[in-house]
């Protein structure tokens, strides 16, 4: 019984491990694909000659620095 739980937890604990992917290689190729410069402008907005895209964005802000007068500095 002993021997047949440790082959079973043997499996599943392979499973896990390689199925682990390295998925940042695919996440840049995928990337690559649909930004290539052949096949996609970056001037043109989504949806161009229809109604303009709505984009929102969500801001979480983990910590506020104090500030003093002389690390501000002035835009002019």
């Amino acid at each position: 019984m002993n021997t047949k739980l440790f082959v079973l937890l043997l499996a599943v604990l392979w499973n896990r491990v390689t199925s682990q992917i390295d998925y940042s290689r695919d996440a840049t190729r995928l990337l690559d694909t649909l930004f290539d410069s052949k096949k996609y402008d970056r001037r043109v907005r989504p949806n161009f000659g229809g109604v303009p895209t709505n984009v929102s964005t969500t801001v979480y802000l983990a910590s506020i620095e104090a500030n003093s007068k002389s690390s501000l500095v002035s835009i002019s």
